[in-house]
């Protein structure tokens, strides 16, 4: 009678191990990335499925961008009743970037969201980048971002260039410490 109770425990034992595991084996999925099973689940949306009333845009690190970093855009849904979505990465939200067309100009924008500006400050030097976010689903819903650029970073310019009459190279290579202020191509 005692071996019954011990196997009767070992099986109990065995079946909270193997609920356990699957238990796991969902958590992961969820977390992975297994889209289907995040919006079964509820963790993400399709906006196919939501009334879309309004959507507003921002950069998760604030007010603008500087050449060569690159920056998360949220996007901000509000539906019918007014319960207000964020884009998932950088928003930490259920709505999933596939479901959003992001166009950008001066700027690049990739699949999740995130903008990139060319490390070439004379690409973004007297432009101002742009980025409009439309939902295909809804197409009369978009938001639309100005991204201002900002220069108050250090850096280093190169202003390499052949070799001068007197055979002296014409490489001038300047560092800008602390704040600079605009491009420093003209100046030496």
């Amino acid at each position: 009678m005692a071996d019954s109770s011990i196997l009767s425990a070992s099986r109990q034992s065995t079946r909270f191990l193997i609920r356990g595991a699957c238990l796991e084996a969902i958590a992961l999925l969820v977390l992975s990335g297994c889209t289907r099973l995040q919006v079964r689940l509820g963790s993400k949306v399709h906006l196919e499925a939501v009334p879309v009333k309004s959507m507003e845009a921002r950069l998760a690190k604030g007010p603008g961008i500087v050449p060569g970093q690159k920056s998360s855009l949220v996007a901000v849904i509000t539906d019918a009743d007014g319960k207000v979505l964020q884009t998932e990465g950088a928003g930490q939200g259920k709505v999933l970037w596939s479901d959003l067309k992001v166009t950008a100009s001066v700027v690049t924008a990739n699949k999740k969201g995130v903008v990139s500006l060319p490390r070439d400050p004379r690409v973004s030097d007297g432009k101002m980048p742009h980025v409009t976010i439309t939902v295909p689903s809804h197409p009369d819903i978009r938001a639309e971002l100005d991204i201002p650029v900002r220069y108050d970073y250090n850096f280093i310019s190169n202003f390499s260039g052949s070799s001068g009459s007197d055979g002296k190279g014409a490489s001038i290579i300047r560092e800008c410490a602390g704040k600079c202020r605009g491009t420093s191509r003209n100046s030496v």
